[in-house]
């Protein structure tokens, strides 16, 4: 159980005024589990960064994922901290973590989730890149949130379970000792459950590691939260909960309201394999400007 102090950072620059603290809060069960969040620079634009991977078949690929990719997503923005390089920079740090998990010594077939987000003040802006089903949430102090992942659950995405069909995959839930099926639809040969991840060698062609990336204008009044779980907490939780729990916790720290979504989480489904990252500014997650900035126009979903 890690609940590590509020990290604050505040902006200098007259103009874009801003307090952003991180919470982190984490229950582990088998340990495949990685979260982190920083603050980092891009070219000269301070960004915030929180990544989650949820593992499976072992920790081997989600610790290779906390390992290198914010290193990797750093390099590969170039020094440009607007939306349209941080997604390209998604997508290349992606494709570079996947190819590591198949060259990786000694072989193994662990794969993991991946979703990171990139909060950029200055420009007002969140950038969210992932595969798998660790879901990242645009939560404003008030108005509807903004989902800024997809559906890659192969039980649930009928795009993926046409995709996986057409390159010739079988679909079929898992079966017990009597032949009798349960759970999720997988695909076969693996039985893994998500269509895209990092790693998962054994089921080679057919995993596809290229991350769905989108962007989006930060609250118009400056306040609110993203708020990044794996699956722990979304199966148990519906978004709209979760945005509640944000706005009930609006006047505490992040570590609090990340105890709380966590907690919350496991009264409703006894599970303790739970994790999430969220950001708070002020104390909310995102940036509260003195002034106004003009609303930036979202980015289309990217639809890789």
């Amino acid at each position: 159980m890690v609940a590590p102090p509020d990290e604050v950072a505040a902006l200098e620059d007259e103009s874009d005024l801003a307090r952003i603290t991180v919470g982190v809060y984490e229950l582990v069960l088998k340990g495949e589990d990685r979260s982190d969040a920083r603050e980092v620079v891009i070219g000269s634009e301070t960004v915030f960064l929180s990544m989650v991977a949820d593992g499976h078949g072992g920790k081997a690929a989600s610790v290779h994922c906390h390992q290198h990719l914010i290193h990797y997503f750093i390099e590969a923005a170039g020094g440009f901290a607007d939306a349209k390089s941080l997604r390209q920079a998604a997508r290349t740090a992606f494709e570079r973590l996947h190819q590591g998990m198949l060259a990786i010594d000694p072989p193994t077939t662990a794969g993991t989730t991946l979703t990171i987000c990139a909060l950029n003040p200055k420009r007002r802006e969140v950038t969210c890149a992932h595969v798998g089903d660790s879901v990242a949430l645009l939560v404003p102090r008030d108005g509807e949130v903004t989902l800024l992942c997809e559906d890659h659950r192969i039980d649930t995405s009928e795009t993926e379970r046409g995709r996986l069909i057409n390159m010739g995959g079988t679909i079929a839930p898992a079966v017990d000792s009597y032949g009798r099926p349960g759970g999720p639809l997988r695909l076969w040969p693996g039985g893994v459950a998500q269509a895209r991840s990092i790693g998962d060698s054994d089921i080679n062609f057919f995993n596809d590691p290229r991350p769905y990336t989108c962007s989006y204008p930060l609250p118009e009044n400056g306040r609110g939260d993203v708020v990044v779980c794996s699956d722990g907490v979304w199966d148990a939780l519906h978004h709209t909960n979760v945005a509640a729990l944000c706005r009930k916790t609006g006047s505490c720290t992040a570590n609090t309201a990340a105890r709380l979504i966590v907690k919350t989480s496991l009264q409703q489904r006894h599970a303790y394999d739970n994790q999430v990252a969220a950001h708070q500014p002020n104390p909310t997650c995102l940036p509260r400007p003195a002034t106004h900035a003009p609303p930036v126009s979202p980015a289309p979903p990217d639809p890789t």
